[in-house]
């Protein structure tokens, strides 16, 4: 999910204003998602959502998209570590 700055439609603004999302297979490690899920320049950042039909809240995110490549994209997992540190942060700014 994200604003992309060229979205892949013409016939869409280019200008990072419209929402996107794009859906496919994941491969889970411990610090890291790997995908060929469609991204664009402007994206890093945007969450990587998982679905998980049988918790309370069915989609969440699994992951923060930062990594752009020819043939996959990837994302650095929220993990227990990275949870934590995001927690850590947001105590930071009150």
């Amino acid at each position: 999910v994200g604003y992309p700055r060229n979205p892949p439609r013409r016939d869409f603004p280019q200008d990072a204003s419209t929402l996107w999302q794009d859906s496919g297979r994941v491969l889970v490690e411990a610090n890291r998602l790997t995908y060929r899920i469609d991204t664009s320049v402007s994206q890093s950042g945007s969450p990587v959502l998982g679905n998980f039909p049988d918790a309370e809240y069915a989609f969440q995110v699994a992951g923060i998209h930062n990594t752009m490549y020819s043939s996959t994209n990837a994302a650095t997992r929220i993990n227990d570590d990275v949870f934590d540190q995001i927690r850590e942060w947001k105590s930071m700014a009150g």
